[in-house]
């Protein structure tokens, strides 16, 4: 084949889809409301699509990030551990509590941590002059929480450990405590008064943001023993280590030993199980890993039933489309059209409408998306590969489904179509 054959033919074929492609426009366009039912289920899904893998993406970003911040040499010790089911949690809850002998055991016995702190939580109100805050999360720590938590200061500073040990009553406040009581003034030396108790604010957190619409910058710090002496013990008291060694190796070592030195500080006899949990960073990411997997193919088989019956609603279409323009695919044969020009007719108007469906189902999860991220603060952001696999996955679907119909209209005898009524 000659040079010129070859392009005079591309060139044909190149005329043939731009008027195929003029021809399925101007159907879609005279029909504006049965084409927008059409594309429904294509836009439903390619949106979904879209959504999903934006806030997954975000949420992916956003506990890396979190669990980054707390250091890969950080781990915990805590009676509960991680729960994910009921019968778990009645096992938990018959743990014996950890007391201040558990604390006193890990740090004086432990040779692999560069610091062991322990904190206690719980929700109360807060009160500055005449305006009070309530359920503002109350943190109850150790000194060298600082080496331990991902906590910045913005002003001031953290309590020291002298002032923990001597019960002095400091705080650190969050960013959104500092904000709604004092605003612009300096929060350093300024008084609050905490479950009947008057409190020398020290220091302010850096902004946090919030997750999932629930704000980060909400709580305040103050010693675990003046925490105890106020609120009493029952909250659950749990461990923060860091260890000395951020190494795989030396993180293991950092907690075997912790291990044993639990077990011996809780007296369990050999072979009897641990009555607590060490988690790290690794145990949180697989955990956060095996939601979202779960969450992502539960989601992706609820997306493609949308595609699916996006699909049969394209076909019956086409269908309907082809018995109504019979006249006019006779006319066209009549006149010189091949099998392969109706065919090729039908399957770019199929083709058009699930891409069209597919592009506005882009926008729409591009919308919800920056929606999410703008209300939640949460990192959400649009993939590139998200949109080109929804606008792939709806030109597929309108392409796969529009084959019957297009080979059935491609089947029509000439004779036999122009008498249709």
């Amino acid at each position: 084949m000659s040079r010129f054959s070859f392009g005079r033919r591309v060139a044909e074929a190149r005329v043939k889809f731009v008027e195929d492609f003029r021809l399925a426009f101007g159907t879609l366009r005279a029909n504006k409301l049965r084409s927008f039912l059409t594309i429904l289920g294509t836009l439903i899904g390619v949106c979904s699509i879209i959504a999903l893998v934006s806030i997954i993406n975000g949420l992916n970003r956003y506990v890396a990030k979190e669990i980054a911040e707390e250091g890969s040499a950080t781990f915990w010790v805590d009676r509960f551990g991680i729960i994910t089911n009921a019968e778990e949690w009645m096992r938990a809850m018959k743990r014996r509590p950890f007391d201040a002998h558990d604390y006193r055991s890990l740090v004086e016995g432990s040779t692999t941590a560069s610091e062991v702190t322990a904190r206690r939580w719980r929700q109360e109100g807060v009160k500055f002059r005449s305006h009070r805050l309530e359920r503002i999360g109350i943190l109850g720590v150790t000194g060298g929480y600082e080496d331990t938590h991902s906590l910045a200061i913005a002003e001031g500073r953290h309590f020291l450990r002298e002032e923990a040990d001597r019960r002095q009553a400091v705080v650190v406040i969050g960013y959104q405590v500092r904000d709604e009581f004092l605003g612009a003034l300096d929060p350093v030396g300024k008084e609050l008064r905490i479950g009947g108790r008057t409190f020398d604010v020290v220091g302010s957190l850096a902004k946090r943001g919030s997750m999932l619409g629930e704000s980060q910058d909400d709580l305040v710090l103050i010693p675990l023993s003046v925490f105890e002496k106020s609120f009493g013990r029952s909250d659950n008291l749990h461990f923060v280590v860091r260890a000395a060694d951020s190494s795989p190796e030396g993180m293991e070592t950092a907690q075997e030993e912790v291990r044993a030195i639990m077990r011996m500080s809780r007296g369990l006899a050999p072979g009897e199980p641990d009555d607590f949990d060490i988690v790290d960073s690794k145990m949180l990411m697989d955990l956060y890993r095996s939601f979202t997997g779960g969450f992502f193919i539960v989601m992706i088989g609820i997306v493609s039933v949308s595609l699916v019956v996006g699909g049969i609603v394209i076909m019956n279409i086409m269908l309907v489309s082809v018995t109504e323009r019979t006249r006019e695919i006779g006319i066209r044969k009549a006149i010189g059209a091949r099998r392969s020009d109706v065919m090729r007719q039908f399957l770019v108007e199929s083709a058009l409408l699930s891409v069209a469906g597919g592009a506005i189902g882009v926008a729409l999860g591009a919308g919800l998306a920056t929606l999410i991220r703008v209300t939640s603060g949460m990192p959400v952001q649009v993939e590139w590969w998200s949109v080109a696999a929804g606008l792939g996955l709806a030109c597929s679907v309108g392409i796969t489904f529009g084959l019957y119909p297009a080979a059935r209209a491609s089947r029509l005898e000439p004779i036999a179509a122009l008498r249709y009524e």
